[in-house]
């Protein structure tokens, strides 16, 4: 996705939508179905697995079938974590 907006909605900012490719269940344990990943390109990839596979563990995470969407130009990955 290029030219993604980080302001809020109501500024004219950009909404990803995930819930078509997460199963209802999912709302408390999302670590098992997105992984964030900085692009070679400096953006961010956000890895998606349907089945909530994602353990934390690079060795099994590495064959976790998943989607990827590329958000270019934007970095995620630098507004840190919330758990």
């Amino acid at each position: 996705i290029s030219n993604f907006d980080m302001n809020a909605p109501a500024d004219g900012g950009d909404v990803l939508d995930l819930r078509d490719l997460l199963p209802p269940e999912s709302t408390n344990t999302l670590d098992s179905y997105l992984h964030f990943e900085q692009s070679d390109s400096g953006g961010t990839l956000l890895k998606i697995s349907t089945t909530g596979e994602f353990t934390g563990d690079a060795a099994h995470d590495s064959g976790v079938a998943y989607q990827t969407i590329e958000l270019q130009n934007v970095d995620l990955l630098s507004l840190g974590t919330d758990q």
